[in-house]
């Protein structure tokens, strides 16, 4: 898994928009892009329709969804759990939650005063604007709107893709530890990927001094988170066969051959995933050394 790591980290340096905007998969929902003077243009997506990657609203509605993720809906940042976005510039929600009034009221003053904290003094107007918005607007949209999957909101500003990942590394690094370990020169965790629990003894190691499976650092917690995005993003597409060398990570679907993708004398790293409720599950890992 280390050396799986590696490479996607590598990859991810200099492809990070490609990598998503390739495979990432848009749930099914209206979908809303509100420019910077307030208007905005909506979208109905269904994820049974091949989506038009080429599109600039969907490469932006990509994009703004994939850093808007919740790591999972135990980690929110609207402790109601009303919520499912992580930053001041989206707002995603169950439909069926917009007839809830008090609900849906008590999670918006939650999730953006949450946000204030986060924020620096110079986006605390910005983040206040976008509330003012969304209040302004919820209204209308639950007259239009009545039809299963989530309503999503996302705000384009200048510099947008930029901003973007700010937000998301903030809400990452507030989150992405399962639990904080400080040796006193630095902070370390256990990653979000591997589970931690009071009430399953058997998953902490008892004779070491240090009793969590593994730490990491939050740079490489959330590599690993990324990765294993990915790997989701891949698993959802139907490719479950994932070959990973030195400098490629090849995903093909089962009935599929690396010939097939014009792949030859490959040698490295396989693995066969699959997801379920809770995530990838990781069914198989082996290692290739004689060319195929």
């Amino acid at each position: 898994m280390r050396e799986a790591l590696e490479t996607f980290e590598t990859i991810f340096k200099t492809q990070e928009k490609e990598i998503f905007l390739d495979n990432y998969l848009l749930s099914d929902g209206t979908y809303f892009i509100v420019s910077e003077d307030g208007k905005y243009n909506c979208f109905e997506i269904e994820r049974k329709t091949p989506l038009d990657r080429e599109d600039i609203n969907n490469q932006f509605l990509i994009l703004a969804d994939y850093y808007s993720r919740l790591i999972s809906i135990n980690k929110p940042v609207d402790k109601s759990k009303t919520i499912k976005s992580n930053n001041y510039l989206s707002f995603v929600v169950n439909k069926a939650d917009l007839g809830k009034d008090e609900r849906i009221n008590s999670g918006i003053e939650f999730y953006y005063d949450k946000l204030k904290e986060w924020a620096s003094d110079e986006q605390v107007s910005e983040v206040e604007k976008n509330k003012v918005w969304i209040s302004a607007h919820l209204p209308e949209f639950k007259k239009n709107i009545s039809d299963n999957g989530r309503l999503k909101i996302f705000f384009k500003e200048m510099g947008w893709e930029e901003k973007y990942k700010a937000e998301s590394l903030k809400y990452l690094s507030r989150k992405i530890f399962n639990a904080v370990y400080d040796t006193g020169e630095q902070v370390l965790g256990v990653p979000n990927d591997i589970s931690i629990n009071a009430k399953k003894p058997y998953l902490m190691n008892k004779s070491r001094k240090v009793e969590y499976p593994l730490l990491v650092t939050l740079e490489e917690a959330i590599v690993r988170h990324r990765f294993f995005e990915y790997l989701r993003c891949c698993a959802e597409s139907g490719r479950r066969n994932i070959y990973v060398d030195d400098t490629r990570i090849i995903p093909i679907k089962d009935r599929q051959h690396l010939q097939d993708v014009g792949v030859y004398n490959f040698t490295g790293m396989y693995m066969h995933i699959d997801m379920n409720e809770r995530g990838i599950i990781i069914n198989d890992i082996d290692i290739i050394c004689k060319p195929i």
